[in-house]
């Protein structure tokens, strides 16, 4: 089993391909089985009503969290079907990310909320503490958002593979934060749109980082030190959101997000998402289309991609509740799921249809 949702972690890796995902929707968590023909199936619901911004898989002990917009974080044992509250010192509420650091002391789980605060728990949720050394850096007085209550919000948390105590820290909309002490001291990073929506970390080089923005995709080759724009808006991706770099190939990179941002939305009434990707580390990028609309109205919020011995499927879920997926790292994709409640960030569907 995976998990695919917008703040949750992206990447899995399995001995054979999951026949079960998990998706976070804004209507709870919804069970997939796989089908023939390359179709997954809805099987079963959980946390119904429930706007689910993340989803986290712990392998040592076979739990599953789910970060909920306004409602802190739901613990499962037993694949997804029953949840209970773990929020014992958690005192905001409204959570866009969640992600898991493992090492060999154990798991520790890291939560982001709105208004923009940290969480760790050592204790696989049952208690919290607030990594407030993130509300010391320069940059706070400036964090904002562009839509009421215009409150910013961490939207991912991100880990150096190699080294856990290195964190990084995507605030929307306001800064990307470093702390190469385990959350205790933080710093802003510069060199780019201040409007970050996601960090991945190259687990053979740790040095080379990539971010997605408001303005583009940039790529650090120092930890961070010094950024390059790689995607522009000019190329036909102004706002891209989700992003993987492939465990396999690092060179490979995939990114989906809208034409514009979301402010143009309730305007257009479309989103007209697309996905690009990378063979060359982000030196050139081509569009891919093959088994995806010309034209696609709703924004594409979630990427997961699973690594097996010799294959690997990614997928790509949207606001309208579809997900595509591909088996062959993007050249093709086909739709494998429809008809679920909008995957994506809370008030995007609603910001689409005006």
């Amino acid at each position: 089993m995976f998990c695919l949702s917008p703040g949750g972690p992206m990447i899995y890796a399995a001995d054979k391909p999951s026949d079960e995902m998990l998706v976070g929707t804004g209507g709870g968590v919804v069970r997939l089985r796989r089908e023939g023909a390359g179709k997954w199936r809805a099987v079963a619901h959980a946390l119904d009503g429930q706007h689910v911004s993340s989803l986290v898989l712990e392998p040592g002990s076979d739990t599953i969290f789910a970060g909920l917009s306004r409602g802190g974080v739901q613990a499962s044992q037993d694949g997804g079907k029953t949840w209970q509250e773990r929020n014992n010192g958690l005192s905001e509420r409204d959570v866009y990310s969640l992600n898991l650091a493992r090492n060999g002391k154990g798991a520790k789980l890291y939560c982001g909320t709105e208004p923009a605060h940290v969480f760790e728990s050592s204790d696989l949720g049952a208690s919290w503490r607030d990594l407030s050394g993130i509300r010391n850096v320069g940059s706070v007085p400036k964090w904002n958002f562009p839509w009421p209550p215009h409150i910013a919000h961490v939207k991912d948390i991100s880990f150096d593979p190699n080294d856990t105590k290195t964190i990084y820290i995507s605030v929307e909309q306001g800064a990307l934060l470093k702390s190469t002490d385990g959350g205790i001291t933080w710093k802003d990073l510069e060199g780019f749109a201040k409007d970050v929506h996601r960090t991945v970390v190259c687990r053979t080089d740790p040095n080379r980082i990539y971010i997605s923005t408001s303005a583009g995709v940039y790529r650090s080759t120092n930890g961070g030190d010094s950024w390059t724009r790689l995607i522009e808006t000019k190329t036909g991706i102004g706002y891209p959101d989700p992003i993987i770099v492939h465990p396999r190939d690092e060179n490979v990179v995939i990114t989906a997000g809208s034409i514009s941002t979301p402010g143009t939305w309730g305007k257009t009434h479309t989103a007209d998402s697309r996905m690009f990707r990378s063979r060359d580390g982000g030196r050139s990028w081509e569009r891919l289309t093959k088994g995806l609309p010309e034209h696609m109205r709703p924004n594409i919020e979630a990427l997961a991609i699973e690594v097996t011995n010799g294959t690997s499927q990614i997928f790509a879920a949207n606001t309208d509740g579809e997900i595509y997926g591909s088996d062959d790292d993007g050249d093709s994709w086909s739709l494998v799921a429809e008809g679920l409640p909008p995957v994506g960030k809370f008030g995007h569907k609603q910001g689409l249809m005006g």
